[in-house]
């Protein structure tokens, strides 16, 4: 991350670029809305805007080329998410010099409520005073009882719920020791200050268990694509140079953690950059 006096002496390409950028949402503006889902169209404009408000309030976002930018806020919307930051279905996080559009753990959820293969699927959180039995083996048994009055003490368990037409319902949780190993093991600064799994531990959580039960819900390439090149960004891995939508499934990638401060993108393909290639 740059200092404030780097910041400062940055000001005037940092302001330049948040201008360009604001120009390209401006006149790629019906580019945009032909990749977005029929739903969101009719809120272009405010999608638009809290994009560019994501961009033009990070400094070190405001760095990338501002074609880059746009090309990730295309990939967000194209996949029906809103790259807001705030919402928790897409942000943007920078990788050396490079922005990099990423699905959140609620826009991992709505992908898969938008393939049509899911009746429900959930992220909850077991606390140590809410009242619990989970059995595995032949005879499976998952029961979870919030407190509902009173201090339900310190989460203990995160779980997702998948539920499809005519399925059992499928559940994979993870104790909080392996949580915490989870981040330790993925995340070069999991203590650090900047980590997100100390900004938001809650969130990255629930996201390590989505992206587990996520197995199970046959996705479609694309959106597969963009859970797997998640996966690989955040660990700082190359993505292959040779990739293949159509045959390539990353759904079954060990779940990995975002590290939005120390990890890095070596090599980005040429696919990730096909449906904006007319951009520039």
């Amino acid at each position: 991350m740059q200092s404030n006096e780097q910041i400062k002496n940055n000001l005037p390409t940092l302001k330049n670029n948040a201008v360009q950028l604001f120009e390209l949402l401006k006149t790629k503006k019906q580019f945009l809305v032909s990749t977005m889902p029929k739903h969101m169209k009719e809120s272009i404009d405010s999608i638009i805007s809290t994009a560019h408000s994501l961009v033009r309030n990070d400094p070190n976002l405001l760095q990338c080329n501002p074609v880059d930018l746009l090309e990730c806020i295309s990939n967000g919307m194209s996949l029906g998410l809103r790259v807001d930051g705030f919402t928790g279905e897409g942000y943007i996080v920078k990788f050396k010099a490079k922005p990099q559009f990423l699905p959140g753990y609620k826009g991992l959820i709505k992908l898969a409520y938008n393939s049509g293969k899911v009746k429900s699927i959930q992220a909850k959180v077991i606390y140590e005073n809410d009242f619990y039995e989970i059995e595995e083996g032949i005879e499976e048994k998952f029961i979870h009882k919030p407190l509902l009055i009173g201090d339900r003490g310190k989460p203990i368990i995160y779980y997702a719920i998948l539920k499809k037409e005519n399925c059992d319902p499928v559940i994979e949780w993870l104790n909080i020791i392996d949580i915490e190993n989870h981040a330790k093991k993925y995340s070069k600064a999991g203590n650090s200050k900047f980590s997100p799994w100390v900004t938001a531990f809650d969130e990255m959580a629930k996201k390590t268990v989505i992206r587990k039960i996520l197995k199970y819900c046959d996705l479609s390439p694309e959106i597969n694509k963009y859970i797997g090149i998640s996966e690989i960004v955040e660990t700082g891995n190359k993505i292959p140079n040779e990739y293949n939508p159509e045959t390539d499934d990353f759904s079954d990638l060990e779940e990995i953690v975002i590290d939005c401060e120390t990890e890095a993108v070596e090599n980005q393909t040429e696919q990730l950059k096909s449906k904006t290639k007319n951009l520039i």
